[in-house]
């Protein structure tokens, strides 16, 4: 599913991810509340649903970096491409920033049953969720001599990549809570013959939905990164610091 928001306008980059994501959000439930069970909408002679309590953690941790790798090194890092990456396209590197969006849960089940019925009810009574990114690590290429005008302009360019997943981050938080509540009331009290098989289909739905909803991110996040990585910014880069930067990649593709 896509959301990406095309219509050009002046509003600031930080105002325009928020919108984009509140739309993911608003597509996302819309979709969720006609693929979920109907009967995970109803008691069914049930204890009433009771609102879980959420706990959401924001992952954000000061990135790592690394100028021990090669040019070399780093071009096989972009053929073999990868989600963590912040960019593919660019076919010699000089700086590459790698850092998986998680999201991750665990989750409290409460199971309840009465003697003269054979079927156990079941919710999800507490949530944890952890969101962001906890393994940020920024290459920047052996060649380029630490301290150098080369290395500092790699560097500026690639923080702005640690920036736009910061920017998701904040974008996101705050939207978190209402929606995984929504989902976990749309889910409700559910019915099943066993207490394993409960947490089973719970597990399931919950798996399910963490899944399309932290793919659908993944993509809002492609292409805001992508929208760093212009043929604008590569040539800005390679003309800097008095071509030294082009220097270094045509001599690198030389050496191929």
């Amino acid at each position: 599913m896509s959301s990406q928001l095309t219509t050009k306008t002046n509003l600031p980059r930080r105002v325009l991810l928020s919108l984009t994501i509140k739309l993911l959000f608003t597509l996302f439930f819309i979709q969720l509340i006609t693929t979920l069970p109907s009967h995970a909408m109803e008691a069914n002679g049930c204890p009433d649903y009771q609102e879980p309590s959420l706990s959401i953690k924001q992952l954000i941790i000061t990135p790592r970096f690394n100028d021990t790798v090669d040019l070399a090194s780093l071009r096989q890092l972009v053929s073999q491409g990868g989600p963590n990456l912040t960019s593919t396209r660019h076919e010699t590197p000089v700086g590459l920033t790698a850092a998986s969006l998680k999201l991750d849960t665990s989750y409290e089940v409460h199971t309840s049953s009465s003697p003269d019925d054979v079927m156990v009810c079941a919710q999800i009574t507490a949530m944890e969720v952890n969101f962001g990114f906890d393994d940020t690590t920024v290459y920047i290429a052996h060649e380029i001599p630490h301290g150098s005008c080369s290395y500092q302009t790699v560097l500026t360019h690639e923080l702005q990549h640690v920036k736009t997943d910061r920017m998701l981050i904040d974008a996101t938080i705050p939207m978190l809570p209402r929606y995984i509540r929504k989902a976990l009331d749309q889910i409700g009290v559910i019915r099943a013959t066993s207490a394993e098989t409960a947490e089973r289909q719970l597990k399931t739905m919950v798996s399910a939905y963490m899944k399309t909803l932290g793919s659908n991110l993944s993509e809002v996040r492609k292409s805001q990164q992508a929208t760093i990585d212009t043929e604008g910014e590569y040539d800005r880069i390679s003309d800097s610091c008095d071509g030294a930067l082009g220097e270094l990649i045509a001599a690198s593709r030389g050496n191929q």
